[in-house]
């Protein structure tokens, strides 16, 4: 700012001087002339809001005030941009306004020039002649440009919350900001949360209402000639885990992990099964007993809906498909062994099409006994057909994968070939028969002519030829076999008939299984209660509690038998019964039929779905 002064004395003595003159005579002496001292300014102009070289982007008021501190009166105040007058005042305080829209963009000069009195208190001074001027003057820099974007460096979840941090702001005109929340990759923004200046110039923001697991954040900033957003950050956090444990037949225990944003609301809200009633649950996690019959195998849907007091805005909710028990990588095996030699689970699975003839890949897989995590897997070969069993040898400890057409025996430590049997060595070719190799016996049935013939293929002798009625049974060591009702055991090479089973309404049993190490046989009819048998002491103890049993498994390591009852008027439900060998039910267990290839084994003290899942307690 630069101020002039002009002094209008010398002009009102120039006049007087003259006029005396003419009218008068004089004698002149040095003592007559006399030096007058013009008085220095005392008065002040003050202005708010306008500084030398500041950027305008808006239109801004700014304000004089004038102050002649009681010695010198404002006459008129003049404002002009480039020579543009925009006041004329003769206040001694008035505001203005500075707008840039009608000026561009570049350097203005504002320019206050402002009239007073001397103060001299003199005849001219008090006559408004003797005055002095003051100029005022200030460059400004006209802005029209949208604000500089504001970059986010980083987001963070920190106890249970977000904050959002950016860049400096420095310089960066702007009347609005917004925080944008997004959905991932998608238009347009869930919300936008106004960001005053003070927020802004922190450099952080705390969204204490986002709850969203998978969100974008941008930031965007507006001025009256435009807007710009920055670049979008993502933030994905990890669904918080929902899964059940059961506590029995009837019970089982809904488990939910913490919301990593649990600062954002404040509870969650539950629908209890099987009734529809509703509880509220921590947001940090927990437990919940629900009284409902878990059903193993059926994933069902449960929902925590994120409840925040008094308001719902933004609210998001948490869902998951649960199971009960827990997962391993290799589903859909035919069938799952357990080795007691080795200590791990053998299971054999197609790969490839489901299609007709399709071609599989054969795969062998050697699974953790406490975990099922894959420890060995071999691709033995390609079949066309869709038929594959597994057994452990109990004599040798191999493995036997058996086919339609042909037996294989496999070395548990390397999953190799050690050797093959091929049921063309002993019946002409055919596509209705099935191959099992049971302790060097050869076991071909022909479904065609529903008949079965054992060979000794050490021997290639015949041992047992007959037809089959409804199904053919034999023990995994190939010591017991059972055909059109009776039980035969093997002696020096041939089978003897030792027991032929009471039928129920005139049916045979049609699940038979072999305990050999117990001299043992289990079976049921669809009719009657399953039974257990024992042929080393021709005994019988029938199982009284339950009927209809359409399966039956034995776990060795553990020495109790699972029964599968078929539940005709559960929808897609079967029964599961854990049964000792004395005959009585320990335990029950809804498992999951949709009657696509679900089967459920006990293993090592473990309850195995072929669907992937398994549980380690409760049914074992």
């Amino acid at each position: 700012m630069k101020v002039i002064q002009k002094r209008w004395t010398n002009r009102l003595m120039q006049f007087l001087f003259f006029s005396l003159f003419l009218s008068c005579s004089f004698e002149f002496s040095d003592d007559y002339f006399v030096d007058l001292e013009q008085p220095e300014s005392s008065a002040i102009m003050t202005v708010s809001l306008l500084e030398n070289n500041m950027v305008v982007s808006q239109p801004i008021m700014a304000s004089y005030v004038f102050n002649g501190n009681n010695k010198h009166r404002l006459y008129d105040v003049n404002v002009a941009i480039d020579d543009r007058g925009i006041l004329g005042s003769t206040n001694t305080s008035e505001s203005f306004e500075i707008s840039p829209d009608a000026l561009s963009e570049g350097e203005h000069e504002v320019v206050i020039k402002f009239q007073y009195s001397s103060g001299s208190r003199s005849l001219a001074d008090l006559n408004g002649i003797e005055r002095y001027e003051g100029v005022l003057r200030y460059v400004i820099i006209v802005d029209k440009s949208s604000p500089k974007p504001i970059k986010i460096l980083r987001i963070e979840v920190i106890d249970g919350s977000i904050f959002i941090n950016w860049n400096s702001v420095e310089d960066n005109i702007f009347q609005e900001a917004y925080l944008n929340v997004y959905p991932p990759d998608d238009y347009p923004a869930r919300r936008r949360i106004n960001l005053n200046q003070d927020i802004i110039n922190s450099l952080q923001f705390n969204d204490t209402i986002s709850t969203d697991l998978a969100m974008d954040f941008s930031i965007t900033l507006k001025n009256r000639y435009g807007e710009t957003e920055g670049e979008r950050i993502n933030l994905t956090l990890e669904k918080p885990k929902m899964y059940g444990e059961i506590i029995d037949g009837s019970n089982y225990t809904f488990i939910w992990e913490e919301h990593p944003l649990y600062n954002n609301f404040e509870n969650y809200n539950y629908n209890v099964r099987p009734n529809n009633t509703f509880v509220t649950l921590s947001n940090r996690g927990g437990e919940y007993v629900v009284n409902d019959a878990p059903t193993f195998g059926q994933q069902e849907y449960h929902s925590l809906d994120l409840q925040r007091n008094n308001s719902g805005y933004g609210l998001h909710h948490v869902s998951e498909r649960i199971h009960f028990g827990k997962t391993f990588d290799v589903p859909w095996g035919k069938t799952y062994v357990f080795s007691k030699e080795r200590n791990s689970i053998f299971t054999v699975v197609l790969d490839g099409s489901s299609s007709f003839n399709a071609p599989r890949d054969v795969l062998l897989y050697e699974l953790d006994p406490e975990n099922l995590e894959v420890l060995n897997s071999r691709n033995l070969f390609t079949i066309n057909d869709s038929y594959v069993d597994l057994i452990v040898d109990p004599v040798t400890n191999d493995l036997i994968l058996d086919l339609f057409d042909s037996s294989f025996m496999v070395d548990p430590s390397s999953l190799t070939i050690k050797e093959t049997f091929e049921s063309t060595g002993y019946v002409p070719p055919s596509n209705f028969i099935f191959t099992r190799l049971r302790n060097r016996f050869l076991i071909i049935e022909r479904t065609n002519g529903s008949d079965v013939s054992i060979y000794n293929t050490e021997t290639d002798e015949l041992v047992y030829q007959d037809v089959v009625d409804y199904g053919f049974f034999i023990a995994e060591d190939g010591s017991a076999i059972f055909n059109q009702g009776t039980i035969y055991l093997l002696n020096n090479q041939s089978y003897e008939a030792i027991k032929t089973l009471e039928t129920t309404n005139n049916v045979s049993a049609h699940e038979v299984i072999f305990i050999p190490e117990k001299q043992l046989c289990v079976y049921s009819n669809v009719y009657g209660n399953p039974v257990i048998y024992s042929y080393g002491q021709n005994t019988s103890i029938n199982v009284s509690e339950i009927t209809n049993i359409y399966k039956i498994k034995y776990d060795a390591v553990n020495e109790k038998l699972t029964m599968f009852e078929r539940d005709y008027d559960g929808y897609q439900i079967d029964m599961a019964h854990l049964v000792n060998l004395n005959g009585q039910v320990e335990k029950s267990m809804e498992c999951f039929e949709n009657n696509a290839g679900l089967h459920y084994y006990p293993l090592n003290r473990k309850f195995i779905s072929n669907q992937g899942l398994f549980l380690d307690t409760y049914f074992n």
